[in-house]
């Protein structure tokens, strides 16, 4: 996922808000190429988590979660066991993005704590320096860019090592700038396009939640690579409405 990204290739992904772990299969099958656990307005425990990311085992999609920094000590636990990646939301400037970073990776980038025998280590199997020098590789870890504060720290933020992107919440920037729920307002577009420049620049990816596929392509138009559309319930309530719509139009 990370080389992809890097690498200049859009990622295509959708929140999951359902605690039913099959939910992983379905999205395969429908080629996204993750799935992001919204820890942060979802109700999920770490059990309910892992079961999730026991689902995505053998398969291609990746499993991501969004959390806040109220919950950074459960997360190497979660990336010990298979996790893919982070979206962590709550900081407010560069300082508490560092500390973020540090806490999820292991030295000499950070000071994540070692145990080599857990699932993503292959229950002992891996050489621990290599477990090591994989994780800080291959996991992958994003900030939540939601305040002003620390958009105008973003010089700053996007030189931190380890720090692969930033995700834009476009709702709750809306509430700071004064516009709330005006996500395609001009303040609210103008600053999130003048942050992404920082990041391209820095040499890391850009992702950002769309409400739908017209929002989405407004997004991939300016580079966003992790694009993350809708989310599963929402999905699920927009399709069946629009069969019952459609059939009682026909009926009448």
């Amino acid at each position: 996922m990370k080389d992809a990204i890097h690498g200049g290739q859009q990622l295509i992904g959708s929140f999951a808000l359902s605690h039913d772990p099959s939910i992983v299969g379905v999205a395969n099958s429908a080629g996204l190429d993750f799935l992001l656990i919204d820890g942060e307005h979802g109700l999920f425990s770490e059990e309910l988590i892992s079961q999730f990311i026991d689902a995505g085992r053998g398969l291609e999609i990746s499993i991501l979660l969004r959390c806040t920094t109220e919950r950074l000590g459960d997360l190497p636990a979660l990336f010990d066991h298979g996790l893919n990646g982070v979206i962590v939301a709550g900081a407010k400037n560069a300082l508490d993005a560092r500390q973020i970073v540090s806490h999820l990776k292991y030295p000499p980038v950070g000071h994540r704590g070692l145990n080599p025998f857990v699932p993503a280590a292959a229950y002992g199997a891996t050489n621990r320096e290599l477990f090591m020098r994989e994780q800080n590789d291959e996991t992958t870890v994003w900030l939540l860019a939601e305040n002003q504060q620390l958009l105008d720290e973003f010089d700053d933020v996007c030189a931190i090592p380890g720090l692969d992107g930033i995700f834009f919440g476009p709702y709750d920037l809306s509430i700071d700038l004064g516009v709330p729920g005006q996500v395609d307002h001009e303040s609210v577009v103008q600053a999130i396009s003048l942050a992404r420049k920082v990041i391209q620049s820095a040499g890391l990816g850009a992702g950002i939640f769309a409400s739908d596929p017209v929002a989405m392509a407004a997004w991939s138009a300016l580079n966003f690579r992790l694009l993350t559309i809708g989310f599963d319930w929402s999905t699920l309530h927009t399709t069946w409405s629009t069969w019952v719509r459609s059939y009682k139009a026909h009926g009448e």
